[in-house]
Formats: C-alpha cells, structure tokens, sequence
C-alpha cells in the first residue's frame, strides 16, 4: 500500500505525465521541438515509478514461430488458439495475436507485446502454456523459433504501436 504523502506527490507527476504524453502525441505541435517534450515525458514517468518504489521497465515484443508436424497442423492450431484467452487475462499481456501462415502450411506465429521481461517470465511460467509445452514433442516438425524485441523510436507514434 502506498502511503497518502506519496500518493499527495505522485498525483501532479501522473497529470503532468498525461498531459504531456497527450501533448507530444495526439496535437500536432508546430514550432516546439518534440524531443524536448518526450524528455520530459520520460522524466515524469521515471519520478512517478521512483517515488512509488518501482523499477522502469520497458515493454518487451516477442515473435514466436511454430511449425506443425505433416497431419499435425489442425492439432496444433487448437492448442495454440487454447492459448489465447488465458493469456490475454494476464496482467502483464498488452497484444498477444495468433497468426497462420498464408504460404507455409502448418506454420503459425503469435505477434506479443508484454509489460516487461518479468510479465514474459510469468507468462511463460503459467499453467496454461506450461501445458502447451509438454506436447510440443508430438506436434511441431522443428524447434519452435521465439525471438525478443525491444522498440527503436521514430516516425509517428500513433503509427507504432502494435495492436
């Protein structure tokens, strides 16, 4: 529980977050440079997690590819699709999409976007995709593939985001 003096604290430093977040990022702004207002984005939200005693992480991408073994590929679909609504009640889950290949037969890729490395861990800890992974063996024809992504900042910021 967070004390009410840092509570007293902490609120201007979310408004000022918000507002500068909103500023930089929804109204065009002609004639300020953007840097400067995401610096000071930054800054508050690195005050605000400072003072409530928490540690800035950054959101973490993660592509993961699978390939379903010849007569495999309904089996592993459903699995995969099993999937989906836990993972998207976790807290840390932010986008988590299952696609099929349209070129590839059996190969299937889940696009994820996760609050932090520590969110990722917990996912990949959980009941449900602990389970996946104890059939694995019987469905994939090749290890599955998971790769790790962080953001490069650029172009438009409404553009970026996933999901």
């Amino acid at each position: 529980m967070v004390p009410a003096a840092t509570l007293v604290l902490l609120v201007p430093f979310f408004f000022a977050s918000w507002l500068v977040e909103y500023l930089v990022m929804r109204r065009p702004l002609t004639g300020f440079p953007r840097p400067i207002l995401k610096s000071v984005v930054f800054k508050v939200n690195l005050i605000s997690y400072l003072v409530a005693g928490g540690t800035m992480t950054e959101p973490l991408t993660v592509s993961a590819r699978a390939r379903a073994k010849p007569g495999k590929e309904s089996a592993l679909e459903a699995a995969l699709q099993a999937l989906l609504l836990p993972t998207h009640q976790e807290p840390g889950c932010l986008f988590y999409a299952l696609h099929r290949c349209n070129d590839i037969p059996g190969q299937f890729v889940t696009y994820e976007r996760w609050a932090s490395r520590e969110a990722l861990d917990a996912h990949l800890s959980s009941v449900h995709v602990q389970a996946l992974l104890s059939r694995l063996d019987a469905l994939l024809a090749e290890p599955p593939e998971i790769v790790t992504y962080s953001v490069v900042s650029g172009g438009l910021p409404e553009k970026m985001r996933i999901g």
